[in-house]
This record gives structure tokens, sequence and C-alpha cells, in this order.
């Protein structure tokens, strides 16, 4: 890529971590595995008691802001949105701390390669999120892992976007959609895809590059707070808001219980006879190297 540098556009990660100080320490785990701690656009969300932990595991204290005790994960989540927003970053990559970013393979392109393995290959996703996101579209993100073998699109519209979504800040300002505005604990990153779809805008999934998803139940994180009653209360909140969000009961998982949870038919979003993704000529028609 030749026209486009990370360097030249304002731009920040943002991660809030919970319980896994122990991540940061080598053989690095999670997120660490393709960012550095100390990594210049990185920014560290903790909760107060855990600061010292992190300190401790040689985070530069400048990167690091702390919140309180008992802030849930979606104001943890706002709160880092209004950062980057008072900070003058356009461009929030909104990360979770334990993170699988993998990438198509050009011998077999329906298999994929940890990006870790490979230098600068998460560099190469960074900048081709922040080559396309912005007013048009304000959400860009690796696919979800799950049949991402499958893929048919490069630029897939309208998939669903969690764990690492590059967001175009300015746009959730000025449509004044909140991290924190469904009400509840979590699916803060369903709440914000499905708001900014409602108002007519496009999300694009990048199918060269995919995210992998844990599922509910993996130590640390959210997980120390997430229990069946409060996964469900999101769930139903996300239907009260949506008409195209619908119920679904699950038990399967870590939890005895019954849970539930939702299905985004996030297609719908899309008008009758409009392409379900943008056309690799049309997206790299102005981008040279690719």
């Amino acid at each position: 890529m030749t026209n486009i540098a990370s360097t030249e556009k304002s731009w920040m990660i943002g991660v809030a971590s919970r319980g896994r100080s122990d991540f940061l320490n080598l053989p690095r785990k999670g997120t660490w595995r393709y960012f550095s701690p100390n990594h210049n656009h990185l920014r560290l969300f903790l909760r107060e008691s855990e600061v010292e932990f992190y300190v401790s595991a040689s985070i530069d204290p400048i990167r690091i802001i702390s919140v309180p005790d008992d802030t849930m994960i979606a104001d943890k989540r706002q709160r880092i949105l209004k950062y980057a927003n008072d900070k003058g970053f356009e461009y929030l990559f909104m990360a979770d701390d334990d993170l699988l970013l993998d990438h198509r393979r050009q011998d077999d392109k329906t298999k994929f390669r940890a990006n870790y393995e490979v230098p600068g290959k998460t560099e190469e996703m960074i900048e081709t999120c922040l080559r396309i996101c912005g007013p048009k579209y304000p959400i860009v993100h690796p696919r979800i892992r799950f049949h991402a073998d499958t893929a048919k699109y490069r630029y897939e519209k309208n998939s669903p976007a969690i764990r690492f979504t590059c967001l175009h800040v300015p746009t959730f300002f000025k449509e004044g959609i909140q991290a924190n505005g469904l009400g509840e604990r979590f699916m803060f990153d369903r709440y914000l895809q499905n708001s900014i779809l409602s108002r007519g805008y496009v999300t694009i999934a990048l199918g060269q590059f995919c995210v992998g998803d844990y599922g509910t139940g993996k130590k640390g994180g959210c997980e120390e707070i997430r229990d069946p009653a409060t996964h469900s209360a999101s769930a139903k909140a996300m239907v009260r808001l949506f008409p195209n969000v619908r119920l679904k009961a699950k038990n399967n998982g870590s939890w005895a219980e019954t849970r539930y949870d939702c299905i985004q038919y996030l297609k719908r979003y899309i008008s009758k006879g409009e392409l379900n993704y943008v056309p690799k000529e049309e997206m790299e028609k102005d981008w040279d190297d690719v």
C-alpha cells in the first residue's frame, strides 16, 4: 500500500481491559500479540483498582486512563469514544483485550493465518480500515471468524461488527449515538452498529481479515460480570429498540441456565436491488498497489 500511511490520519486504539494484566507478560496473549502494550496509538482503559497491576507489567502510565471500579463495560466504552473525540482523534479502533486476528492465505483463500505470524499484516488491516472508514462508512471491521472461509466478498456491507471495529468518531457524535445508549451492560457493539445502520449509513466488513469470537464464559474481561440474566437483559433491550433484531433462547456454552441472545438481520438495512457488497473496482479505484 503506497498512498496511505497510518501516521497521516488521527487515530487511536482504545482497549478496555479487566482481570488480564497477566496477558501483558511474555509470551503475550490476546491483543498484545498484535500490539505492543506501549504502542504509540494505544490507550488502555482500566478500573482504578487494577492500574498498579498493569503498570507493574511495564505499561507506560501515559497510556493508561483509569475509570471508577463500578463503571460498567458499556459506560467504559462510551468513555473511550468520548476520550477519542475530546482528544481530536477522527478514528477510533474499539478493541477487546483478547483478540484473535487472522488474514486470508494467498495459497488457499478458504483458510486463514494468524496476523501475528506475519510481520505487517495487522498494520495492513489498520491501514485498510483507515482508508475506507469515514462519513460514508462509519464502521469498518474484519469479519467474524465463523464462516469467514466461505465469505464471497472483499468488502461486504452490513456484516456483524464486534471485538475490533474502526469507528469514524465525528459521525457518531453528529448522530448523537453513544456506546452506552442501550441502557444495559452488554451488546454495546451491536447497539452502535444497528444505531448507525438505522440512520441510513453502511458498514463494511473486510473479507481478507477476520476476528475470532471466544463466546461467553471466558475468564477475565467482561466475563467477570456477565451472567445469563444481564446478557438476556441486553438482548431483550436490543429487540425492543430495533425491528431487525430477533430474540433467541440458547442453552449452549458454559452456562447451565437458558439465556437469551439476539439475531441481527443486518442485510435488511440494504435497499431492495442494492448489492450486498462494494465492488473491489469501486473501493480500490484510488488506491495504488493493492
